[in-house]
């Protein structure tokens, strides 16, 4: 959620996305667009080869204000 920690942290291989800290996967009760993020995720264990690398997934939140107040 925060590459800049990851990357100072220096973990082995990372992915990285941009939704709002505690969404991590995406939104609750969307298993659909989680299994899709989850599955790649779990297919850049396989290609992420040189230590340190983050991978930026390209999904992005777009839940807006409006959609809390309907």
């Amino acid at each position: 959620m925060k590459p800049e920690i990851t990357s100072h942290v220096q973990v082995p291989r990372a992915a990285y996305i941009r939704f709002p800290l505690g969404n991590p996967i995406g939104e609750s009760f969307k298993k659909n667009d989680q299994k899709i993020i989850l599955s790649d995720l779990l297919k850049l264990c396989k290609t992420i080869k040189s230590p340190g690398t983050i991978f930026e997934l390209p999904y992005r939140w777009k839940r807006t204000i409006q959609s809390f107040l309907e």
